[in-house]
Protein backbone atom coordinates (compact mmCIF):
# COMPACT_ATOMS: atom_id res chain seq x y z
CA UNK A 1 0.00 0.00 0.00
CA UNK A 2 2.94 2.64 1.08
CA UNK A 3 4.59 1.64 -2.45
CA UNK A 4 1.22 2.27 -4.26
CA UNK A 5 0.78 5.64 -2.41
CA UNK A 6 4.53 6.66 -3.13
CA UNK A 7 3.88 5.77 -6.49
CA UNK A 8 0.84 7.84 -6.99
CA UNK A 9 2.22 10.84 -5.29
CA UNK A 10 5.32 10.30 -7.62
CA UNK A 11 2.81 10.01 -10.80
CA UNK A 12 0.46 13.29 -9.20
CA UNK A 13 4.19 15.05 -8.95
CA UNK A 14 4.86 14.07 -12.34
CA UNK A 15 1.19 15.31 -13.17
CA UNK A 16 1.19 18.46 -11.85
CA UNK A 17 5.23 19.13 -13.49
CA UNK A 18 3.88 18.27 -17.08
CA UNK A 19 0.30 20.74 -15.81
CA UNK A 20 3.14 23.19 -15.06
CA UNK A 21 4.70 22.68 -18.44
CA UNK A 22 2.09 22.80 -20.66
CA UNK A 23 0.91 25.76 -19.25
CA UNK A 24 4.18 27.87 -19.05
CA UNK A 25 4.36 26.74 -23.27
CA UNK A 26 0.69 27.93 -23.85
CA UNK A 27 1.58 30.95 -21.91
CA UNK A 28 4.85 31.08 -24.64
CA UNK A 29 2.70 30.36 -27.65
CA UNK A 30 0.31 32.93 -26.08
CA UNK A 31 3.25 35.63 -26.49
CA UNK A 32 5.31 34.42 -29.19
CA UNK A 33 1.13 34.40 -31.30
CA UNK A 34 0.62 38.53 -29.75
CA UNK A 35 4.58 39.28 -31.11
CA UNK A 36 4.02 37.96 -34.50
CA UNK A 37 0.33 39.96 -34.46
CA UNK A 38 1.99 43.12 -33.61
CA UNK A 39 5.45 42.67 -35.77
CA UNK A 40 2.94 42.25 -38.67
CA UNK A 41 0.46 45.37 -37.72
CA UNK A 42 3.40 46.81 -37.55
CA UNK A 43 4.97 46.15 -40.77
CA UNK A 44 1.91 46.63 -42.39
CA UNK A 45 1.70 50.21 -41.07
CA UNK A 46 5.10 50.83 -42.21
CA UNK A 47 4.21 49.83 -45.80
CA UNK A 48 1.26 52.28 -45.65
CA UNK A 49 3.35 55.17 -44.35
CA UNK A 50 5.55 54.12 -47.44
CA UNK A 51 3.02 54.41 -50.09
CA UNK A 52 1.58 57.52 -48.88
CA UNK A 53 4.67 58.81 -48.51
CA UNK A 54 5.42 57.72 -52.39
CA UNK A 55 2.37 59.31 -53.08
CA UNK A 56 2.87 62.46 -51.56
CA UNK A 57 6.24 62.93 -53.84
CA UNK A 58 4.46 61.83 -56.99
CA UNK A 59 2.10 64.62 -56.16
CA UNK A 60 5.03 66.98 -55.16
CA UNK A 61 6.60 65.91 -58.40
CA UNK A 62 3.67 66.52 -60.80
CA UNK A 63 3.05 70.23 -59.20
CA UNK A 64 6.78 70.95 -59.66
CA UNK A 65 6.22 70.16 -63.04
CA UNK A 66 3.32 71.99 -63.93
CA UNK A 67 5.23 75.08 -62.33
CA UNK A 68 7.95 74.69 -64.11
CA UNK A 69 5.60 74.49 -67.47
CA UNK A 70 3.81 77.74 -66.24
CA UNK A 71 7.69 79.08 -65.34
CA UNK A 72 8.54 77.91 -68.94
CA UNK A 73 5.63 79.79 -70.61
CA UNK A 74 5.99 83.08 -68.49
CA UNK A 75 10.03 82.96 -69.87
CA UNK A 76 9.09 82.23 -73.54
CA UNK A 77 6.56 84.92 -72.99
CA UNK A 78 9.30 87.24 -71.65
CA UNK A 79 11.87 86.33 -74.15
CA UNK A 80 9.49 87.04 -77.13
CA UNK A 81 8.62 90.30 -76.18
CA UNK A 82 11.67 91.27 -75.51
CA UNK A 83 13.17 90.32 -78.91
CA UNK A 84 10.25 91.90 -80.35
CA UNK A 85 10.74 95.28 -78.92
CA UNK A 86 14.55 95.17 -79.78
CA UNK A 87 13.92 94.13 -83.24
CA UNK A 88 11.40 97.07 -83.87
CA UNK A 89 13.38 99.35 -82.24
CA UNK A 90 16.64 97.93 -84.41
CA UNK A 91 14.10 98.83 -86.80
CA UNK A 92 13.31 102.05 -86.16
CA UNK A 93 16.57 103.03 -85.77
CA UNK A 94 17.53 101.92 -89.41
CA UNK A 95 14.87 103.88 -90.63
CA UNK A 96 15.67 106.98 -89.08
CA UNK A 97 19.38 106.55 -90.53
CA UNK A 98 17.47 106.64 -94.07
CA UNK A 99 15.80 110.26 -93.29
CA UNK A 100 17.41 111.08 -96.37
CA UNK A 101 15.28 109.57 -98.96
CA UNK A 102 11.76 110.34 -99.58
CA UNK A 103 9.55 110.40 -96.76
CA UNK A 104 6.87 108.30 -98.85
CA UNK A 105 9.94 105.64 -98.80
CA UNK A 106 9.98 105.75 -95.34
CA UNK A 107 6.19 105.89 -95.00
CA UNK A 108 6.53 102.63 -97.23
CA UNK A 109 8.81 101.12 -95.28
CA UNK A 110 6.98 101.40 -92.16
CA UNK A 111 4.17 100.15 -93.39
CA UNK A 112 5.73 97.18 -94.38
CA UNK A 113 7.75 96.50 -90.76
CA UNK A 114 4.18 96.86 -89.07
CA UNK A 115 2.41 94.07 -91.52
CA UNK A 116 5.53 92.39 -90.84
CA UNK A 117 5.73 92.69 -87.20
CA UNK A 118 1.81 91.59 -86.93
CA UNK A 119 2.12 88.97 -89.19
CA UNK A 120 5.36 87.58 -87.21
CA UNK A 121 3.06 88.07 -83.47
CA UNK A 122 0.28 85.80 -84.89
CA UNK A 123 2.83 83.38 -85.91
CA UNK A 124 4.50 83.25 -82.46
CA UNK A 125 0.86 83.52 -81.10
CA UNK A 126 0.17 80.43 -83.05
CA UNK A 127 2.75 78.63 -81.93
CA UNK A 128 2.39 79.46 -78.33
CA UNK A 129 -0.89 77.77 -78.62
CA UNK A 130 0.54 74.93 -80.03
CA UNK A 131 2.69 74.88 -77.83
CA UNK A 132 0.74 75.27 -74.74
CA UNK A 133 -1.47 72.18 -75.96
CA UNK A 134 1.28 70.25 -76.33
CA UNK A 135 2.28 70.88 -72.77
CA UNK A 136 -1.01 70.46 -71.46
CA UNK A 137 -1.53 67.21 -73.29
CA UNK A 138 1.96 65.94 -71.71
CA UNK A 139 0.43 67.32 -68.34
CA UNK A 140 -2.16 65.14 -68.95
CA UNK A 141 -0.54 62.10 -69.36
CA UNK A 142 1.87 62.86 -66.67
CA UNK A 143 -1.11 63.43 -64.59
CA UNK A 144 -2.77 60.07 -66.11
CA UNK A 145 0.11 57.97 -65.30
CA UNK A 146 0.08 59.31 -61.80
CA UNK A 147 -3.18 58.76 -61.12
CA UNK A 148 -2.55 55.26 -62.51
CA UNK A 149 0.04 54.68 -60.32
CA UNK A 150 -1.97 56.19 -57.22
CA UNK A 151 -4.49 53.83 -58.27
CA UNK A 152 -2.29 50.45 -58.14
CA UNK A 153 -0.50 51.94 -54.75
CA UNK A 154 -4.17 51.99 -53.23
CA UNK A 155 -5.33 48.62 -54.62
CA UNK A 156 -1.51 47.06 -53.14
CA UNK A 157 -2.51 48.99 -49.84
CA UNK A 158 -6.23 47.85 -49.70
CA UNK A 159 -4.90 44.34 -50.75
CA UNK A 160 -2.27 44.19 -48.35
CA UNK A 161 -5.12 45.03 -46.07
CA UNK A 162 -6.99 42.38 -46.58
CA UNK A 163 -4.05 40.01 -46.03
CA UNK A 164 -3.25 41.50 -43.22
CA UNK A 165 -7.24 41.41 -42.03
CA UNK A 166 -7.31 37.50 -43.11
CA UNK A 167 -4.01 36.96 -41.26
CA UNK A 168 -5.73 38.54 -37.92
CA UNK A 169 -8.81 36.44 -38.24
CA UNK A 170 -6.71 32.93 -38.72
CA UNK A 171 -4.40 34.13 -35.80
CA UNK A 172 -7.57 34.93 -33.10
CA UNK A 173 -9.31 31.60 -34.90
Amino acid sequence: LQELMAARAEADATVRGLEDRLRSEREEHERLQQRAVEDSRKRHMDDVDRMTARIRELEAQTAALKRQHEEQLLDKRAEYDRGMHERAKDLSDQLAGMSAQSTARIQELEAALMAKSNELEKAQVTNWVEHDKAMQSKMQEQSALLEQETKRHHRELAAQAEHFQQSLEEVNS
